[in-house]
């Protein structure tokens, strides 16, 4: 059981992560391909308080940063969600 789902590893996810983890929220993020278009973009020099970037180190630093604080990862992808009275499920394929 968890308070949160994140789905997807790119950089909007895990800054979900990383706040959600500050938060102390039992967070679970599904990562299907790690770091999305960031980690695959070269050099980013438009990234606040970073003057310049590799796109695939930036997206490892905060995935090290949200494993640091509790953030659990799975490799996989979400194949659907349900939601049931209060709660939502979310049904994964591991890979």
């Amino acid at each position: 059981m968890n308070d949160l789902i994140i789905i997807g590893s790119g950089a909007a996810g895990l800054s979900a992560a990383l706040y959600a983890g500050r938060y102390r929220l039992n967070t679970l993020l599904v990562e299907g391909a790690f770091g999305g278009e960031t980690a695959t973009a070269g050099i980013i020099e438009n990234y606040p308080g970073v003057p310049k970037i590799e796109g695939l180190e930036l997206m490892l630093s905060m995935k090290s940063q949200a494993q640091d604080i509790g953030v659990k990862f799975l490799l996989g992808w979400a194949q659907k969600i349900e939601r049931k009275e209060n709660s939502f499920f979310v049904c994964t394929c591991i890979g």
